[in-house]
């Protein structure tokens, strides 16, 4: 019972349904959707594109957050020069989704589309309480004085998955039936056109807003969790700053890799990058459990890294 009122677990499990959030995809198989979780969780640009710029930017009835999910090779560009060409087009060179030639493929992708349950709304408000405390607890112990208690730096480091959260609950509805699978029974392609007078660069600066925006957001945790007193939790901040130097290479990474170069998300087209950013997620999700473990046991922190991990106030003091 001491262990379940510790607030470290509790803070814990209370951001594990952003993490869900942030991962969905509707993918058919278990396999599949939870190493999209583990892609999301070693690399929040994933998600944060998905989410901002394609569930809350460019999808009006939501049927572009189902073909988003769809390989390259279920669209169709014709180009004046090259003649068709198969082109995913919610990366850099964006277009719009034309359904005239083949209305029925819009029917079937709408299939996959259904309103998020009061649950699910429950679950983002619960995730969006403990990462918003979070972020209040880790500002206070920074600026305020010196507490010997361990507070919970994951929720912060979560705060990344607030707008997701947030867009999940106004948009109210989430893709999840495998559109790939849904127009199985259609011959054809979706017909791409030039996205009106949005232009790729206008779009690009708001694409590298999120991108900046996720790397900044991590190291100020990092930056917070090292001046926070006592001097002991400089030490976590190492570990910290680890997390938040690979989400940063991955994020980049994945920018261009899936943005830049017009490439189908983790998980829908073969990629040389997937296993990549799968084991970064496990290494993540390893790292979380076993901070977690010893910010529960802040003596383990002295006996595993030294005395430069004491985060006692008397030692501060001294």
């Amino acid at each position: 019972m001491d262990v379940l009122q510790n607030p470290i677990p509790l803070y814990l499990l209370g951001a594990i349904p952003a993490l869900f959030v942030a991962g969905h995809a509707p993918f058919s198989t278990l396999t599949s959707k939870f190493l999209h979780i583990l892609v999301c969780l070693g690399c929040p640009f994933t998600p944060l594109f998905y989410f901002l710029h394609v569930e809350a930017g460019v999808s009006q009835d939501g049927v572009d957050n189902c073909a988003y999910w769809l390989p390259a090779a279920k669209f169709e560009y014709r180009d004046g020069e090259n003649g068709v060409v198969r082109r995913w087009p919610f990366g850099f060179k964006t277009k719009s989704l034309d359904f005239t030639r083949i209305p029925d493929i819009k029917a079937r992708l709408a299939e996959c589309l259904a309103k998020i349950s009061f649950l699910d709304i429950f679950a983002c408000f619960v995730s969006s309480y403990f990462i918003f405390v979070g972020i209040i607890i880790g500002i206070y112990r920074a600026l305020g004085p010196c507490q010997e208690q361990d507070w919970p730096a994951i929720p912060l480091l979560l705060s990344w998955t607030l707008p997701i959260l947030a867009v999940r609950v106004f948009k109210g509805k989430a893709v999840v039936k495998d559109p790939e699978e849904a127009l199985e029974p259609i011959r054809g392609y979706i017909s791409l056109n030039n996205n009106g007078n949005k232009k790729p660069r206008d779009i690009l600066g708001t694409v590298l807003f999120t991108l900046l925006g996720s790397i900044a957001v991590n190291w100020a945790v990092v930056i917070l969790t090292y001046y926070t007193k006592p001097q002991g939790f400089g030490c976590r901040s190492l570990g910290l700053s680890v997390v938040a130097g690979v989400w940063s290479f991955n994020s980049i990474l994945s920018f261009i890799y899936y943005y830049l170069l017009n490439n189908p998300p983790p998980g829908v087209d073969e990629s040389p990058i997937y296993l990549w950013l799968c084991t970064c997620g496990i290494m993540t999700l390893g790292f979380f459990i076993f901070f977690g473990v010893i910010s529960n046991n802040p003596e383990w922190w002295v006996a595993m890294f030294g005395n430069s991990c004491d985060a006692s106030c008397l030692a501060t003091s001294s």
